[in-house]
């Protein structure tokens, strides 16, 4: 729970490894319980500003659940 404490900080202070470290963690329940809306929200942040990781995490983290919007994201970074 820490670690996302710490991620979600430098991610409001612009850092977006913060924002798809602290999603990674969310989506995948790494020591916190798995919050997959949690952890596509950190990942929103980070494609929104062209962050081609994010972008990436985003459309794998969507697959499961909304494939029709994970598959734009996903032709865009080929």
């Amino acid at each position: 729970a820490r670690a996302v404490e710490i991620f979600d900080q430098a991610c409001a202070h612009g850092d977006l490894r913060g924002c798809n470290n602290a999603g990674d963690i969310l989506l995948n329940g790494e020591g916190v319980p798995a919050h997959t809306t949690a952890g596509i929200e950190r990942f929103e942040t980070t494609c929104a500003k062209k962050n081609a990781d994010g972008c990436n995490a985003l459309a794998f983290a969507l697959a499961p659940v909304d494939p029709e919007r994970a598959r734009p994201l996903l032709t865009s970074l080929c």
